[in-house]
């Protein structure tokens, strides 16, 4: 694919890629005196197909290159709750030495609230809503308000 931009523009768009679109190290490693003129330079049309074709380029390697998915990371979360689950505590006792369950149960809501959000189950925090937990505390993300169980104080 032919691109009809300059060697500098080329150069500049290759180090916006590798430095992650992170404008002063372009300025920085091209010499540059400010970084609004890697911002001019890349205004051209020509040079943001180019850089789109060099992240889509970038995109492509990095997924090769990881080899890794939702799914791989989702089993991975689901043996982590097992094992966690599945803990043994070894004692030693008068009578010899003994293994008892010890579950991680923090390790195992960790796990599952992780699984949670990779599957997108929990919202934004734009979408929080005021809950009441137990008819004892009211939560509000903007205004911290606490209540009684029967709502008759409220703090704000």
């Amino acid at each position: 694919m032919a691109y009809k931009i300059t060697y500098k523009q080329r150069a500049l768009c290759e180090a916006y890629v590798r430095y992650n679109g992170d404008a002063r190290m372009v300025a920085e490693e091209l010499g540059m005196k400010s970084v609004s003129n890697v911002y001019s330079l890349m205004k051209n049309e020509a040079c943001q197909k180019y850089l789109k074709m060099l992240n889509s380029i970038k995109e492509t390697i990095a997924k090769k290159a990881l080899h890794y998915s939702l799914v791989e990371s989702f089993n991975n979360l689901v043996k982590v709750q097992k094992l966690a689950l599945e803990k043994k505590k070894t004692i030693a006792g008068k009578f010899g030495i003994y293994k008892c369950e010890d579950a991680d149960l923090g390790s195992y809501l960790k796990a599952e609230e992780m699984k949670g959000k990779l599957a997108g189950l929990y919202g934004k925090e734009e979408d929080k809503k005021p809950v009441t937990v137990m008819n004892i505390i009211r939560y509000d993300d903007k205004n911290k308000v606490k209540s009684t169980s029967k709502g008759d104080e409220e703090e704000k």
